[in-house]
């Protein structure tokens, strides 16, 4: 079950450098009460993506497990292996478009605020028929015939890593508080220059860390 949760997990992580969940949360933390509507878009998301996910795990995902081929140890080793490599690409994009990542937050405009949990569900709503990442998690979770309760656990965490950036937006959000704008502003500059190094070291981590899980099982 562990090893288990952390591939889910890892798959949530790579996935989770996706534009059209991150540009929004930026948008959102940067106008009226930001962490909360940050909050609630991360909501929408991970309430549509759940419950499009048990309906794929507990209906067609458990039928194609009986109908295909049943891939073995070797088959989610060399999955790792993939990851990582995947991982440790992301990590050398987001290392070389770092200043671009800085410039394209600074022409982020302060956007409307009412329909953050709406939008994250239709933005949610609209990505689910093309989240290859999200159907290999809910393959591998259902290879594994995880029970409903297990399958529903595997399941938000893969969101909640699919949602790390945007969470991570939403503590920052939180942290600078009802201060003056223009220092909160500066407060998020200062972060935001720093966070593409972070998401990439992170990434090269879990590279690594896929790699060498995924080298020493095939060994």
């Amino acid at each position: 079950m562990l090893e288990l949760a952390l591939l889910v997990v890892s798959i949530g992580l790579v996935d989770s450098l996706n534009p059209t969940t991150i540009i929004p949360a930026l948008y959102l933390a940067s106008g009226e009460f930001p962490a909360r509507r940050t909050l609630e878009f991360a909501l929408g998301v991970v309430a549509v993506n759940l419950v499009g996910g048990a309906v794929l795990l507990f209906g067609p995902g458990r039928v194609a497990v009986d109908v295909l081929p049943h891939p073995g140890a070797r088959a989610v080793h060399l999955i790792e292996l993939a990851l990582g490599a995947a991982a440790l690409i992301a990590a050398i994009v987001v290392w070389l478009m770092r200043a671009r990542l800085m410039a394209l937050q600074d022409r982020v405009a302060h956007p409307g605020q009412r329909l953050a949990l709406t939008s994250g569900a239709v933005i949610a709503a609209v990505e689910l028929p093309t989240a290859v990442p999200y159907f290999a998690a809910i393959a591998v979770v259902a290879e594994a015939r995880a029970g409903v309760v297990e399958g529903l656990v595997l399941l938000l965490l893969f969101n909640l890593a699919f949602m790390a950036p945007v969470l991570a937006i939403a503590v920052l959000a939180r942290v600078a508080g009802p201060r003056p704008a223009g220092r909160i502003e500066r407060i998020r500059a200062r972060v935001l220059g720093h966070l593409s190094a972070a998401v990439a070291l992170l990434l090269l981590l879990l590279g690594l860390g896929l790699i060498g899980a995924g080298a020493v099982g095939l060994a």
